[in-house]
C-alpha cells in the first residue's frame, strides 16, 4: 500500500511539473503573439505617418 501512495505522489508531482511547463510555454506564446501585434501596430502607424507627410 505504501508503494502505491508513493507512486501516486510521483505521478502527481510529474503532472504538476508538466502543467507548469505547459503554462510557461503558453505564456511564451502569448508574449510572442503580443509582440507581433505590437509590431504590426507600429508598422501601421508608421505607414499612416508616411502617407500624411
Amino acid at each position: 500500500m505504501m508503494d502505491f501512495i508513493l507512486n501516486l505522489a510521483k505521478w502527481i508531482m510529474a503532472g504538476a511539473g508538466s502543467v507548469f511547463a505547459l503554462a510557461k510555454g503558453l505564456k511564451e506564446v502569448v508574449s510572442l503573439i503580443d509582440m507581433c501585434v505590437d509590431l504590426k501596430r507600429k508598422l501601421a502607424n508608421r505607414k499612416n505617418d508616411d502617407e500624411q507627410k
